[in-house]
């Protein structure tokens, strides 16, 4: 039975995608939770979201516009998860 990661990233973002495209090697699931407004401009950041986006993860933003979270609906979210992974 594969397992449920969130992957929670801030300043670490390249580490945190690379991170979660290896997850999926193992055939689990993995939801990416940016906590900022945007993606780091970092060229491993951009390179590694780049992959993220072709290997459809989920990703969400909190706080942010468009498919962000309120703290309510991400604490929430996080519930469903076997593991949370932490990259700030």
């Amino acid at each position: 039975m594969p397992k449920r990661y969130a992957v929670i990233t801030k300043d670490r973002q390249g580490e945190a995608f690379r991170v979660a495209l290896g997850l999926l090697l193992l055939d689990d699931q993995v939801e990416i939770f940016v906590v900022s407004q945007k993606i780091s401009t970092d060229g491993m950041a951009q390179q590694q979201f780049l992959q993220v986006k072709e290997m459809e993860i989920p990703v969400h933003f909190y706080p942010g516009e468009g498919n962000a979270l309120s703290l309510n609906k991400l604490s929430q979210s996080l519930l469903g998860f076997d593991q949370v992974l932490l990259f700030y």
